[in-house]
């Protein structure tokens, strides 16, 4: 993998992919925290992973179909910009009273979450090819799926340590929104990090499909 990001735009690439891929696993484990203690109910936990997973079975076939076809660069940047605008939503809607106990306006933001990032997915994995060379494309697919086993297996206990301390130095109130603005703070690491992408001259990084 070192020579492999050695290689400056695919070690930014990187670096978003690894950034928004921790801030997914943090908002999820948070939410399910979340919704738990409002509700104290089981079930509601399941109607958030279902609004997280439904965009999935509609949406991942055309939202490839749409990455292939526009920018690469600029569809990653406003899929960070939008999943960490929804995220940052949570904990200021909080300070609503009346839907500070209310779970509809988390399951609905979790669905738009997801749907944004069935562009993002598609997006990224285009670009790898045109970030490295041919016989590197092999390694670099083999980075991001390594990335994407390993925010998962880092992502819930560095979210319940997150609350964990700030609950303890802050607060209860402020101990459970910690995550979010971690998770908003990730997505603009990843959104800084496309933003300083160098698209190719010899191969383009924009859709590669005829009009």
């Amino acid at each position: 993998f070192g020579a492999i990001l050695g290689a400056r735009d695919f070690r930014y690439l990187w670096a978003a992919q690894a950034a928004s891929q921790l801030a997914d696993k943090f908002l999820m484990f948070t939410l399910l925290i979340y919704v738990e203690q409002l509700t104290s109910l089981a079930s509601s936990g399941s109607i958030l992973m279902v609004a997280y997973t439904f965009p999935s079975v509609f949406l991942s076939a055309p939202a490839g179909v749409y990455a292939d076809r526009v920018d690469k660069k600029h569809l990653m940047l406003a899929c960070n910009l939008i999943r960490g605008l929804l995220i940052l939503l949570i904990p200021l809607l909080s300070l609503i009273p009346g839907l500070r106990h209310d779970i509809w306006h988390l399951v609905l933001i979790t669905l738009l979450f997801s749907a944004v990032g069935q562009f993002f997915a598609p997006a990224e994995a285009a670009s790898i090819p045109t970030l490295v060379s041919p016989a590197q494309i092999p390694g670099a697919t083999s980075l991001f799926m390594t990335t994407v086993i390993l925010t998962i297996v880092l992502g819930v206990p560095l979210a319940t340590l997150s609350i964990a301390i700030t609950t303890a130095t802050l607060g209860h109130t402020a101990g459970a929104a910690a995550p979010f603005y971690i998770a908003t703070l990730l997505f603009g690491i990843a959104t800084v990090a496309v933003a300083r992408i160098r698209p190719s001259p010899t191969r383009s990084f924009a859709g590669s499909c005829p009009t």
